[in-house]
């Protein structure tokens, strides 16, 4: 058989060499991580204003059944605490695609 008439036939298991990366990808990449270490840092953030307020709210408690008892001083006004939603998790299940997420309206 002639080596003109043999088809070419690439190597089955592909190119050795990684492709490069876009900028963009490099990008996105490095964001991903920087996204987590900033959500985890706000529900650091979060726990800790959390923790102040029932603090503040035991303390209260405490000035109106022990302190003004014995002093005879009038209790302090009622403040009700604000309405707190639930802090939002981080998905972690990235998509192996690099796509966007889809956001529903």
């Amino acid at each position: 058989m002639n080596a003109a008439n043999t088809p070419f036939v690439p190597h089955p298991t592909g190119p050795s060499v990684r492709p490069k990366r876009t900028k963009l990808e490099k990008y996105v990449s490095k964001n991903k991580g920087e996204v987590t270490k900033i959500l985890n840092v706000l529900l650091i953030q979060n726990n800790l204003l959390m923790h102040i307020m029932l603090e503040q709210q035991v303390i209260r408690d405490w000035i109106a059944t022990n302190v003004c008892p014995r002093y005879e001083i009038p209790l302090p006004p009622i403040n009700p605490a604000p309405h707190i939603p639930e802090f939002p998790k981080p998905d972690n299940d990235f998509s192996s695609d690099g796509s966007s997420p889809i956001v529903s309206q």
